[in-house]
């Protein structure tokens, strides 16, 4: 029997043929030790799990990475299989890494394959639910005329650089030039002062729009426009690094790439995986300035590159060693500073007693050199909160928010309002799949608002974005 894909054709034979290679490949580099032989099975099996499906599809068709039921599985492999793989070698071979209990790393393989198959199910089962197409986010309102937009490319920058001056003035001065910036400064600045930060990073979402409705009429739009979005892009990316806002300027970076994935021209594999190389080398690169801050140990680059490079598999494994040996079950309590970090502390003093998963696995590692939190990645922090049952449940969900996503924000033509809200949704649920949930829920919110505010203001004023202009005009 054989499954018919298009352009060529997946024997059984051959799947039986992968699982035994892998069999083979995963006993001969364990040094035949059952533990690590289950161990490299089920990494091989994740693999399969998740770009199976992807494999299949593209043999039917031509296939859409950034679409969510294939980049969902993308990264998630990427954290669980490639952080499997990289956790091997920090445990071996870098100071100061513990190393997990065998039982602990194999029970968090075969979680994470049971978790990408219920996200697929769920997905396949909601996406099916909702049989009417959604028109979500597809008016042409959004369409300013060109001089309306070149307006707001020039006057963006100067709006957004007054914003970061008083940002620096109540920080001290700019980030990039204070010692010990992640430490003292940034800590101070959230206190009472974190607001002003929030409105100042707002410049991603405002440049990632203007910059999509500039790509929509880029053949015909004069030379000062292009200018203008080549400043806006240029002001955005250097307020950013003055900022030490790392997480901005890697999340900048992508929300461009599919930004013209869907404005200008599909991005392909060979392309995508060059995209990835150079964010995580951005990434990379801020991890480390960050790293010799906040730690006096005399780090290798290479080891730095190591240390950062999906770390969250080591800690959803850890989290399931501690749990609930060393830590209770928490039954959802670091879903609820969702509702409290927003409050300001001079309204509710006591909501740092509120902890969320990253607060409470620093903690619980004993991580006191960093600032914030850690990431124990989605399924860790489904595990601290519900056990296998969270696991179960939580993904199912997760598959259907994809599924939702898919339905209402996914672009099916190159429109600037959709395109950006797609790019900021897509990028919010694949920021899941790292954790923690309430940091990445108040992010999206954080970064989804001043588009909110600008539909808002266009659709009361129908000035800045006129309605009766043509998408295509």
């Amino acid at each position: 029997m054989t499954i018919i894909c298009g352009r060529g054709q997946m024997h059984y034979q051959t799947i039986l043929s992968i699982i035994i290679v892998s069999v083979a490949v995963a006993w001969s580099v364990s040094g035949i030790q059952s533990a690590l032989v289950f161990e490299h099975l089920f990494a091989a099996a994740l693999l399969l799990v998740c770009f199976g499906p992807i494999v299949f599809r593209a043999l039917r068709q031509d296939v859409d990475l950034f679409h969510p039921i294939n980049i969902i599985p993308i990264v998630f492999y990427l954290h669980y299989g490639i952080g499997f793989y990289l956790y091997l070698y920090r445990s071996s071979h870098l100071v100061g890494i513990e190393k997990i209990n065998d039982k602990y790393v194999l029970l968090g393989l075969v979680l994470a394959n049971l978790g990408i198959v219920l996200f697929n199910v769920a997905y396949w089962l909601v996406d099916r639910a909702m049989i009417t197409k959604s028109e979500f986010l597809s008016g042409t309102w959004f369409a300013s005329k060109e001089k309306r937009l070149r307006l707001l490319l020039i006057i963006g920058p100067i709006v957004f650089l007054g914003l970061n001056l008083l940002l620096w003035f109540v920080s001290g001065g700019v980030p990039i030039f204070i010692e010990k910036y992640y430490e003292d400064a940034r800590s101070e600045v959230m206190f009472g002062k974190g607001y002003i930060m929030m409105i100042s990073l707002s410049i991603v979402p405002f440049t990632v729009l203007l910059l999509n409705m500039y790509w929509q009429r880029s053949s015909t739009a004069t030379r000062i426009t292009r200018y203008a979005a080549a400043v806006m892009v240029a002001a955005t990316i250097i307020l950013l690094l003055m900022n030490l806002e790392r997480g901005y300027l890697v999340f900048f970076i992508i929300f461009l790439f599919i930004s013209h994935h869907y404005m200008k021209r599909h991005i392909g594999f060979k392309k995508l995986v060059l995209v990835f190389l150079v964010v995580l080398l951005i990434a990379l690169a801020g991890g480390y300035m960050r790293t010799i801050q906040w730690d006096e140990t005399e780090w290798t680059v290479p080891n730095v590159v190591i240390l950062q490079t999906f770390p969250e598999f080591d800690l959803y494994v850890g989290v399931l060693e501690k749990i609930p040996d060393n830590v209770d079950i928490q039954m959802g309590k670091t879903l609820i500073p969702l509702f409290t970090i927003p409050i300001p502390r001079s309204i509710f003093p006591n909501k740092d007693d509120y902890k969320t998963a990253g607060v409470l696995s620093k903690e619980l590692f004993g991580y006191e050199f960093i600032r914030v939190g850690v990431r124990i990645s989605l399924l860790g922090e489904l595990y601290m909160n519900f056990h296998i049952a969270g696991i179960i449940i939580g993904m199912c969900i997760f598959g259907g928010m994809a599924a939702v996503v898919s339905k209402y924000f996914y672009p099916d033509k190159p429109n600037p309002l959709k395109v950006t809200a797609y790019s900021l949704t897509i990028m919010g649920l694949a920021s899941l799949i790292a954790g923690d949930i309430v940091t990445v829920m108040l992010w999206y919110v954080q970064i989804m608002l001043p588009l909110i505010l600008m539909n808002s203001f266009a659709l009361l004023t129908n000035t800045v974005f006129p309605r009766n202009v043509k998408a295509n005009s």
